[in-house]
């Protein structure tokens, strides 16, 4: 009796096993196919959303001033483009008069993906009442002014030339 019981033992260990090995290979490969999705899904959300957007997201506007909307001012320039026959000037105005203690460090004009075309630094408490940045005329499509204030931040305004 004792050797039946063993020998009735060692199928049934074995069957047990093989339902876990099966169990456990499903278990290892519905992760591997939910890794993959997800990986898919994130690849098709990066390329809905351009890279500039991300970039953008960091920085404040007048849509969207974030911890500053309490700012009465606010902190988005004025932007004037005029095109000429040799150039496109872009004039920009901060919208507020620089103080020693609040004032503009940087305007910056940059491309469609953010990347820097141009830039004026300022020193502590310098005007800044105009400043202007020129484009050759074959130039079209969206640019962006990023200005930096010392107390507030990081803004931005998009700009499109036709």
């Amino acid at each position: 009796m004792t050797m039946f019981h063993k020998e009735r033992k060692y199928p049934v260990s074995s069957f047990c096993f093989c339902i876990f090995i099966t169990i456990l290979s499903l278990t290892v490969n519905a992760c591997k196919s939910d890794n993959r999705d997800t990986t898919e899904n994130k690849q098709k959300a990066n390329v809905q959303i351009p890279v500039h957007e991300e970039k953008l997201s960091q920085y404040f506007s007048e849509n969207n001033k974030g911890k500053w909307k309490d700012l009465s001012d606010g902190h988005t320039p004025t932007v004037n483009i005029t095109k000429g026959t040799k150039s496109i000037s872009i004039v920009v105005q901060p919208p507020f008069v620089s103080k020693p203690e609040h004032y503009i460090e940087l305007i910056m004009l940059t491309d469609y993906a953010l990347q820097e075309i141009d830039k004026i630094s300022f020193k502590r408490g310098a005007t800044t009442k105009k400043n202007s940045f020129t484009l050759p005329t074959k130039s079209k499509g969206e640019y962006y002014i990023i200005q930096k204030c010392n107390l507030h931040d990081m803004w931005y305004k998009k700009i499109l030339i036709q």
